[in-house]
């Protein structure tokens, strides 16, 4: 925290280019004029202006060194990579080239170090037609972010201001949580564009009662439904989203809204490690609020494996796809099913659940303290994990073998809920893998247990 004050205290006082090149001694008190200026030096000493600071160090430095743990849960923070910042911000140029310079206000709502803005500034900046020493007023007035925490609002300032060097400050950064007031609302009015990753996290029971007028249940929806039903017509959008956005059942009014509403120009499923602290699996979603007759949006899927070449060259697996389609799908899913052949063949066949009981596992109060490896008193024999050791090593677990045995608590007191976790009537089951097994398309392992060895499972 004091490391945090001294940064915001530091970035306060000057620009980074005004840092470099100007003197402090009519800023700060002679006190801690030496310590200031010691700073400064080295902070440009290696390199010969600060405008070679790139906005990926300011990220780095902004969620590896400044972000805890317990504030990145609080504030959903998942840094953004340049190149999906990049890959968002110039699909949409065409679009954003057919909207008048004057009515191009780029709105990013949970800006954190503001990478969508940044990006923005450059794009506007290569479409201004007009002279170049207005370009600066010109940003200032058709960038505007809104973030909650200070310390990021300094980070994104200073982040904007290395893009537009030598001009100095002056950005509509907002301090302010966009659930909490209608200033998302009347903005969204104003803006054309709209870049945004938010959280991905669902609100808690106190946001609920804190916020009131909630729409959806989750963090990164909620930003949809609070800006699109309000953009201008041909207002663009690029946002991340987890991709639970895709088929979640209390989300399907929101999709439909966008299908009447919004030419869909992309769907793009990513795995889980794009975000360097967070695991999520998300999904851009790229479109324009335009109601088109013919709608054929391009649907992307990226595995974990091609990751890195999608990042270097934007190719992946893709297939063109009707918006008829989404349309015709269970509460308007915007997931659609890999293997559709398979799919298609097995249209018809009995359904599982027609044939066996299907539940979770026992939920603990306590995981670490009511599933161990060692036997302990009142303890069962049980499987605690989907997963097997060899040597301490995780090894993959093959469909005829079964997960490693742990000892696990059956104790009314440690349990919060048995489900269908406790074979009381010692039958054979089958155990499946809650989290996907795997990235590809074979995600779900199901393991024999015929001779009742585990009398539990989580």
């Amino acid at each position: 925290e004091k490391k945090k004050k001294i940064f915001i205290f530091f970035f306060k006082q000057k620009t980074a280019y005004e840092i470099y090149q100007c003197d402090w001694s009519s800023d700060v008190c002679s006190s801690d004029l030496k310590a200031m200026e010691e700073v400064a030096r080295n902070i440009v000493k290696p390199v010969h202006s600060l405008s070679h600071i790139s906005n990926e160090s300011l990220a780095y430095v902004y969620e590896n060194t400044l972000v805890n743990k317990s504030t990145r849960k609080a504030l959903g923070t998942h840094a953004t990579p340049s190149w999906l910042v990049n890959y968002i911000v110039w699909q949409l140029v065409d679009w954003i080239e057919e909207i008048p310079e004057d009515d191009r206000l780029i709105l990013e709502p949970t800006c954190g170090h503001a990478p969508f803005l940044t990006a923005g500034a450059k794009l506007l900046s290569f479409l201004h037609e007009g002279e170049g020493h207005k370009r600066h007023d010109y940003l200032k007035t058709h960038l505007v972010g809104i973030e909650k925490d200070t310390f990021a609002i300094e980070i994104s300032r200073l982040a904007l201001t290395l893009a537009d060097i030598p001009n100095k400050d002056g950005w509509d950064i907002r301090n302010e949580d966009v659930y909490n007031s209608d200033m998302l609302r009347e903005l969204a009015k104003r803006a054309t564009i709209l870049f945004c990753n938010p959280p991905f996290e669902i609100f808690s029971k106190e946001e609920k009662s804190k916020y009131g007028g909630i729409k959806t249940g989750n963090k990164a929806a909620e930003i949809l439904a609070q800006t699109l039903p309000y953009m201008r017509d041909n207002s663009v959008f690029g946002v991340i989203l987890p991709q639970v956005f895709l088929h979640k059942k209390n989300l399907a009014n929101l999709r439909k809204d966008i299908l009447d509403n919004f030419e869909i120009r992309t769907i793009c499923n990513l795995p889980a490690n794009v975000f360097g602290k967070a695991k999520h699996i998300s999904t851009v979603l790229l479109g324009r609020k335009r109601k088109a007759k013919k709608n054929n949006i391009s649907y992307i899927r990226v595995s974990r494996s091609g990751l890195d070449t999608f990042a270097a060259s934007y190719q992946a697996e893709a297939e063109v796809l009707a918006r008829e389609k989404l349309y015709d799908a269970e509460n308007y899913s915007f997931r659609v099913p890999e293997l559709k052949e398979i799919w298609k063949y097995c249209k018809g066949f009995p359904l599982f659940h027609e044939y066996v009981t299907l539940g979770r596992g026992i939920e603990y109060k306590d995981f670490d303290k009511s599933v161990r490896k060692k036997q302990f008193k009142d303890g069962d024999r049980g499987y605690g994990r989907f997963e097997s050791k060899i040597k301490n090593k995780k090894v993959d677990i093959g469909i005829t073998e079964l997960p490693d045995l742990f000892w696990v608590s059956l104790k009314q007191g440690d349990v919060k809920g048995f489900r269908y976790g406790h074979n009381k009537c010692h039958i054979p089951q089958i155990l499946a893998n809650y989290a996907r097994s795997s990235d590809n398309v074979w995600r779900i392992k199901g393991l024999m247990d015929a001779k009742e060895i585990g009398r539990a499972h989580v």
